[in-house]
C-alpha cells in the first residue's frame, strides 16, 4: 500500500515537472529544432555519381557515392557527424540547460515546497523525482530527433535504422553529467540563471581540457610515429653504410657513414621529445580523470552506430584519395632531388598515421574511464545536493 502510494507521489511529482517544462517555450522551440534538423540531414541524398541535393543538382565525387557508400552507412554517417556531434552533442543540450536549470531551484521557491511536503515524502526522493524530471526531458527531445531522422532516412532512401534510438540513452547520459552541476547549483543559490552560467561555464572547461588532451595526444602520437620513421631510416642508412664499408670507394664510405651519422641523430632527436609530450599529456589526463567524459561518451555512440556497418571501403578510399592528395602537394613543391621529395612525402604520412593512432586511441577507451569515473562525479555531486536539501530549511 505504502510503495503504491510512493508510486503515485513520484509519478505525481513527474508530471507537475514536465508541465512546468511543457510550458516554457523552449520546450517547444526544442522540440520544432529538433524535427528541422532531421529534414535538414534527409535534405542530401546519394547516388552512383555522388551527392544530390534537391533543387541543386548533384555533386560528383569519387568517394562520396552509393558505389563506395551505401545509403544506410551513408546516412549513419550523416546522423553520427553532423546529427549527434553538432546538434545533439552541444545545441541541443544547451538548449535543455536552459530550458531545465529553474527547476530546482522553483522547488526550494518560498512556499512551493510546502505543498509537495505537506503529503509523507522524503526529501531526497522528492529532489531526485525532479532531477529525474530534467532527464526525462532530454530523453523525449532526443527521441523526437532519432524518430523524425528514422523516418527521413526510410523516406529519402527506403531504409530503416532502429539503431538511431541509442542516441536517446546516449545523449541523456551526456546531459545528466551536466544537469547534475546545475541542479547542485541551483539548489545552492536558488538562481535558475546562476545556474546556467555556472554550468556552461564548466561544460567549456569540460571542453577546453578535453581539447587539450586529444591535441596531446595527437602530438605524442606523432611523435612516436617520427621515431619509428627514424628508426628505419637509421636501419637503411646502416645496410647502405655496410654495403659501401666492404666494397666502396673512400668517398662513398665517408658519405655513408656520414648519413648515418645524421640518422642517428635525428632519432636521438626525436626520441628526446616523446617523454617530454608523454608528461604533458599525463598531466592532461590527471586534469580529466574527475571530471566527466562528455567527448568520450558521444564518441562511443558514434561507435556502437558506426558499428552497425561496414565502412572498410569507405575508409579505404578516403585514405587513397588523401595519400593522391599527399602525393600533389609534394608535386607542387618541386624537389629537385627525388629523395627529398621522397623523404617529405615519408614525413607526412607518419604525421597522418600518428593523428589516425590517437583518434583510434581516444575512442577506444575503457567503459571504466569514460562511464566510471564519469558516474562517480556524477553521484557525488548528487550526493551533496540531497544532503544539502535534506538539511537545509525550507
Amino acid at each position: 500500500m505504502n510503495m503504491t502510494i510512493s508510486a503515485r507521489q513520484t509519478a505525481a511529482l513527474s508530471v507537475d515537472a514536465l508541465r512546468r517544462l511543457r510550458s516554457a517555450k523552449l520546450f517547444w522551440i526544442s522540440l520544432a529544432l529538433s524535427t528541422l534538423v532531421a529534414l535538414l540531414c534527409g535534405y542530401i541524398g546519394i547516388s552512383e555519381e555522388g551527392l544530390s541535393f534537391p533543387g541543386f543538382g548533384t555533386w560528383e565525387n569519387p568517394v562520396w557515392n552509393s558505389t563506395v557508400l551505401p545509403p544506410e552507412e551513408f546516412y549513419i554517417l550523416v546522423f553520427t557527424q553532423f546529427g549527434i556531434s553538432i546538434w545533439l552533442a552541444y545545441a541541443a543540450n544547451l538548449l535543455a540547460v536552459i530550458s531545465t536549470a529553474s527547476l530546482v531551484p522553483a522547488l526550494v521557491d518560498e512556499g512551493s515546497v510546502d505543498l509537495y511536503l505537506s503529503r509523507p515524502m522524503g526529501r531526497v526522493r522528492l529532489f531526485l523525482t525532479r532531477y529525474a524530471t530534467g532527464l526525462l526531458f532530454v530523453a523525449l527531445q532526443a527521441a523526437c530527433f532519432s524518430i523524425a531522422a528514422m523516418a527521413v532516412f526510410g523516406f529519402r532512401a527506403g531504409v530503416f535504422l532502429p539503431g538511431l534510438l541509442w542516441a536517446v540513452v546516449y545523449v541523456t547520459v551526456f546531459f545528466s553529467f551536466l544537469f547534475c552541476v546545475s541542479s547542485l547549483v541551483g539548489l545552492l543559490t536558488g538562481s535558475g540563471v546562476t545556474a546556467i552560467l555556472v554550468t556552461i561555464l564548466f561544460w567549456m572547461f569540460i571542453w577546453a581540457a578535453d581539447w587539450a588532451e586529444f591535441s596531446t595526444l595527437i602530438f605524442l602520437e606523432q611523435a612516436e610515429s617520427e621515431v619509428e620513421r627514424r628508426e628505419r631510416e637509421v636501419s637503411a642508412a646502416e645496410s647502405i653504410a655496410r654495403r659501401f664499408e666492404e666494397n666502396g670507394s673512400a668517398v662513398a664510405r665517408e658519405t655513408a657513414a656520414g648519413n648515418l651519422e645524421n640518422a642517428r641523430d635525428n632519432l636521438e632527436a626525436a626520441e628526446a621529445a616523446v617523454p617530454t609530450i608523454k608528461r604533458v599529456h599525463d598531466v592532461m589526463i590527471a586534469i580529466k580523470l574527475p571530471m566527466p567524459k562528455t567527448g568520450e561518451t558521444i564518441g562511443e555512440l558514434q561507435k556502437v552506430l558506426s558499428n552497425a556497418t561496414e565502412l572498410e571501403r569507405f575508409e579505404e578510399q578516403q585514405e587513397a584519395d588523401a595519400d593522391r592528395r599527399l602525393r600533389e602537394r609534394v608535386g607542387r613543391r618541386n624537389f629537385e632531388d627525388e629523395e627529398d621529395a621522397n623523404r617529405f612525402l615519408e614525413a607526412q604520412r607518419a604525421q597522418q598515421r600518428g593523428a589516425t593512432d590517437a583518434v583510434d586511441r581516444y575512442y577506444s577507451r575503457s567503459f571504466a574511464w569514460t562511464f566510471g569515473t564519469s558516474f562517480c562525479f556524477q553521484g557525488v555531486l548528487l550526493a551533496i545536493a540531497c544532503w544539502v536539501f535534506g538539511r537545509r530549511d525550507l
